[in-house]
């Protein structure tokens, strides 16, 4: 296999690995991932859970879960919850906390039993929408930190992924680097060879071959 070849190779284990990933995890994402805009504006921003099978278990009875931004240039004003853990008045209890610069708290635990929750739940749907308001000019993405806390409605915690393009590129980058390093070592240890096979009378090709 040509270096070149090898390269090639690399990149579709990576794509291949991602889209296994992505296609085979429940997965927790924000829309938009990043938002940009001018002092004052105001703007939401919806946490999403994906990878569910609808109308079949796993379902969400739970989850309490802290999202990070920027407080130079952002504040949280607000928190308004779906609707797919049940009614609110009735069949879920919540809570948020937005009193922490750069950091928002999000909770809710189903009242509903298993069967009802696997019902209504779509195989993504939205947890929580924040609302944010910008302190100045400028762009910024959001993360979550800390325990991803997603339960069944059993109190099993679910397997969560945060799906990070970023970091699959930056493996496959790292990956042809080393490979890049290795031939170079070759090269160099190959004209070295030959340079000491010259001295002793052989020709670089009866080294190389």
């Amino acid at each position: 296999m040509t270096f070149r070849n090898s390269i090639q190779f690399i990149l579709v284990v990576c794509l291949l690995a991602a889209a296994q990933l992505a296609g085979a995890a429940i997965t927790l994402s924000f829309s938009p991932s990043s938002a940009s805009f001018s002092d004052g504006d105001t703007f939401d921003v919806d946490l999403v859970i994906a990878g569910l099978n609808a109308g079949a278990p796993p379902a969400v009875g739970a989850f309490d879960l802290n999202i990070a931004y920027d407080a130079a240039l952002l504040t949280a004003v607000g928190v308004t919850f779906g609707t797919s853990l049940g009614d609110l008045a009735l069949e879920a209890l919540s809570a948020s906390d937005i009193a922490t610069p750069g950091n928002v708290n999000v909770a809710e635990v189903s009242l509903l039993d298993t069967a009802t929750l696997v019902s209504m739940q779509l195989a993504s749907f939205k947890l929580a929408t924040i609302s944010f308001r910008a302190l100045a000019d400028g762009s910024a993405g959001f993360s979550l930190v800390g325990d991803l806390r997603v339960d069944d409605p059993l109190g099993n915690k679910l397997l969560i992924v945060v799906p990070e393009p970023g970091s699959i590129a930056l493996s496959a980058a790292g990956l042809i680097a080393l490979g890049w390093r290795v031939r170079s070592r070759r090269r160099l240890r190959r004209c070295a060879m030959a340079a000491g096979a010259s001295a002793s009378g052989a020709t670089a090709a009866d080294v190389l071959t």
